[in-house]
């Protein structure tokens, strides 16, 4: 009782804290077809290791399917840090990878 019996303080700092959920948004980077026979590999910039990328098959999408598309289509798992290159083996996929880093790197 004797809290409510003092008055009230008006001059306290009251901070209202609210924390707003990060909504997940996924954004088209871009296409790649790759030519028949390659793999699409997964050079991670900062360590330079080349594995194989990892894909995800989406759901069949209906107006697609009714106008005779029924190809399963192919999402690649995006990593950070991580660059995407079709390449027929893995000692290709780094030759490309340093062809593109030193087109970005050389200043005109």
């Amino acid at each position: 009782m004797k809290e409510l019996e003092k008055p009230l303080d008006l001059q306290e700092e009251i901070e209202l804290v609210v924390k707003k959920q990060q909504e997940k948004k996924t954004e088209l980077i871009g296409r790649m077809r790759p030519h028949k026979g390659h793999t699409v590999f997964e050079v991670n910039c900062t360590t330079g290791e080349v594995v194989p990328a990892k894909f995800e098959v989406e759901t069949v999408n209906f107006i697609a399917a009714a106008n005779g598309d029924l190809s399963p289509r192919k999402k690649i798992l995006a990593k950070e840090n991580c660059m995407y290159i079709a390449a027929l083996n893995k000692a290709n996929a780094l030759k490309k990878f340093f062809k593109q880093l030193r087109k970005a790197t050389v200043v005109k």
